[in-house]
């Protein structure tokens, strides 16, 4: 829920939000000049005088034509317009009045034009279709009002797309800020900015509607539950608790949108496939079987006008599955990068990493690629056993947990590693060490074994890994041993999802 005493504040952040206001009202979004065009035409011809559901559907098919049409709403309504959701109010509209908004050229709309989109503006555009298409959805599924659904979904995103076109180097600046600080765009944008950019939306369309309803489905203010009044008729207050709860319902459904939108962006939204897997099942208990192809192909239907122009952007998969595998492939592209060791080694031992990294899962332990980890590449490695020990901080002891190769026979046992207790068994001193302990022939569980230890993990949760050295290993240089250890072992961090 977003505070809305952020657009209230006095000072600076006040200030910067009303002078933002009034920038990006002149120079606003572009349109569809094509499309604009052909609405223009029809309205001359008369096309909609019987056919008004296909003129809104048209100015639908554009956000910013939308928005246009809806900031105009502005001193045009009767009061008793003022409170209906904002697609409802422009049905009221007389024809006439739709030739006065749309008369102007797209030029006079907005400085703005299609065909010089960039990636940041092309990112957020998409950004709006999935938010809404899921949204909208979302609400025929579940008998909500389609429109009233859509129109929050799009105002909700309005102050974003505003400051991708007219804001472009900022935006750019947030998104390098991502890259580093690991925040998402709108934490970034809004500590360059000094305001929260859905609040320059919010500020935006403070006129084109009074409904509380309507601003709680926002995200604007939180629907209150009022005590039935006494003065009201039975169907009056059923028709208020009526509307707070569709104005909750939205709200979660425009949640639920906006974190399918951000699965399909990870560079702007780091932590998106985590937020995504946290709702997976919710959503698909509310769209029902096949709700997700349904969710897709509606997309598809909204992106359709922005192919010409957006191209490849704009003919994606657009289903979170994909987003999903694609997000997990550049993560693990990116960990299989960061471990510098791999590039040093042989190449067949690197190809069974790239192996391993194809299993990597965003935010998540990696299960199935620890389990290739263990079971195939350390054995191929030439270490023919080990055990991964995990610190159970109670008892400040190591405690095997994963037994590695041909372990029968060997007994892996707790082992303390209390800093102030005795270091003398070097998987307790390797805890302690910052670089990677390698014996031959020391005497350990019971056996004379050549080994490699080292600590991983980070200060929350860690342990050693403990690695037996072959006859085969063993005769290489004496470096070797240590470089495959280290590669191994950030691994493990990967797998594990540990990072210092």
């Amino acid at each position: 829920m977003l505070d809305a005493g952020h657009t209230g504040k006095d000072g600076l952040q006040a200030r910067r939000l009303k002078e933002a206001v009034k920038y990006v009202s002149r120079t606003w979004l572009p349109v569809n000049s094509q499309l604009l065009e052909q609405v223009q035409r029809k309205l001359k011809e008369g096309y909609y005088q019987e056919r008004r559901q296909h003129l809104i559907a048209d100015i639908k098919s554009d956000f910013s034509l939308l928005a246009h049409c809806l900031r105009k709403l502005d001193g045009k309504l009767p009061d008793e317009l003022v409170s209906v959701h904002p697609i409802q109010a422009l049905r009221q509209l007389e024809i006439e009045e739709f030739t006065s908004i749309l008369s102007a050229h797209d030029g006079e709309i907005s400085s703005h034009r299609f065909e010089d989109m960039k990636d940041i503006q092309s990112s957020r555009l998409r950004h709006t279709l999935i938010s809404c298409g899921t949204v909208e959805t979302l609400a025929r599924r579940n008998l909500v009002d389609p429109d009233f659904a859509y129109s929050c979904a799009m105002i909700r995103q309005l102050g974003f797309m505003l400051v991708a076109w007219n804001y472009p180097s900022t935006f750019q600046k947030a998104v390098l800020a991502v890259s580093t600080s690991g925040n998402d765009i709108e934490s970034e944008l809004a500590n360059i900015l000094g305001f929260l950019p859905a609040h320059l939306g919010f500020e935006i369309c403070v006129n084109w509607n009074r409904s509380e309803d309507f601003r709680g489905a926002l995200g604007w203010i939180q629907p209150v539950d009022r005590p039935q009044q006494s003065a009201m008729s039975f169907k009056e207050n059923v028709e208020i608790a009526a509307g707070r709860q569709s104005s909750r319902t939205i709200a979660r459904f425009c949640e639920l949108g906006e974190i399918l939108a951000r699965v399909s962006n990870k560079v702007h939204y780091p932590r998106a496939v985590e937020e995504w897997k946290s709702v997976e099942g919710e959503l698909a208990q509310l769209l029902g079987e096949g709700g997700m192809r349904r969710v897709s192909e509606h997309i598809k239907e909204l992106s359709a006008p922005f192919v010409a122009v957006g191209g490849e952007m704009f003919a994606r998969d657009f289903s979170p599955e994909g987003s999903v595998k694609k997000a997990n492939a550049e993560y693990a592209e990116r960990l299989l990068e960061e471990n510098s060791y791999i590039k040093r080694c042989p190449e067949t031992m690197q190809k069974d990493f790239q192996e391993v990294y194809k299993r990597m899962l965003t935010g998540d332990v990696s299960t199935d690629a620890l389990t290739m980890l263990v079971s195939r590449l350390i054995p191929r490695a030439g270490f023919i056993r080990g055990c991964i020990y995990l610190l159970d901080p109670n008892t400040a002891q190591l405690v095997p947990r994963v037994r590695i190769g041909a372990v029968q026979g060997r007994k892996y046992k707790a082992i303390s590693c209390s800093a102030s207790g005795d270091h003398s068994n070097p998987i307790s001193e390797a805890f302690h060490c910052s670089t990677p302990i390698k014996q031959e022939n020391a005497f350990l569980h019971d056996d004379v074994v050549s080994h490699v230890s080292g600590h991983f993990g980070n200060a929350d949760k860690g342990g050693v890994l403990h690695l037996e050295m072959s006859d085969a290993l063993l005769s290489k240089d004496n470096h070797t041993p240590v470089l495959y250890f280290k590669a191994i072992n950030k691994c493990l961090d990967h797998c594990l999802n540990l990072f210092k």
